[in-house]
């Protein structure tokens, strides 16, 4: 299963990234900027990895709830969080996004960088409608997904009755397993349920061969309920 293989990735000491995405900083200054109260933001950081992004907006004032299924990860987010004297200012959890549930609601930010693209469809739009209802009012979504043109999609089959891609032969996703990519219509109906900031298609294009096209869904979405 792909949670499990995101834990063996995890325990071998793989991905195990250290600084923040760009769109991730940007917006999360931009959404600073907009606060008129001195109140400090809470953040959640879906599927947190090695926790680069839940340090960073902790080392920025946040208090951050940083959740995975792979508890090596989490016990990489812990010792960080140490080293960095963010104790008191990091929390994590181990969740599950194929039955996705959350302690807590309340929060002002929600981080998802690739995390909930690598689980089925209908898994991913069940932990979006939850994080609509764990977010406070005005709340925002940061997030990331695979467009539907991203090229090394190519090297995988679609399993129709999953709604995941999967056994990958080559490029980016063939030790990671599973991925989903999404149409612009699928991304709308993902965040129904949300007010859309910002939608931007990210393409990183290999000019060298003319062949590899990464592309992602740059997302900014917003309770407004």
């Amino acid at each position: 299963m792909t949670k499990q293989n995101w834990h063996r990735i995890y325990s071998a000491g793989e991905q195990l990234n250290r600084y923040p995405y760009d769109f991730v900083v940007s917006s999360f200054f931009r959404y600073r900027i907009n606060k008129t109260d001195s109140k400090t933001i809470s953040v959640l950081d879906l599927g947190c990895g090695a926790g680069n992004h839940a340090l960073f907006c902790a080392e920025n004032g946040a208090e951050v709830l940083a959740v995975d299924y792979s508890s090596a990860a989490l016990d990489v987010v812990n010792q960080r969080a140490s080293e960095h004297g963010l104790d008191n200012r990091i929390n994590t959890l181990q969740v599950d996004f194929e039955n996705f549930q959350l302690p807590q609601t309340g929060f002002d930010i929600v981080i998802d960088r690739l995390a909930v693209s690598h689980v089925a469809k209908p898994h991913a739009q069940k932990v979006y409608d939850s994080v609509y209802d764990s977010l406070n009012h005005n709340g925002i979504v940061f997030a990331n997904l695979f467009t539907s043109d991203h090229s090394h999609k190519n090297f995988g089959c679609y399993d129709a009755d999953k709604q995941v891609w999967h056994n990958f032969s080559d490029g980016i996703f063939e030790h990671l397993k599973t991925a989903c990519f999404y149409h612009e219509h699928e991304i709308k109906q993902l965040f129904r349920k949300y007010r859309l900031l910002s939608f931007v298609r990210e393409t990183d294009t290999n000019m060298l061969n003319g062949e590899d096209q990464l592309e992602t869904w740059e997302i900014v979405a917003q309770k407004t309920t």
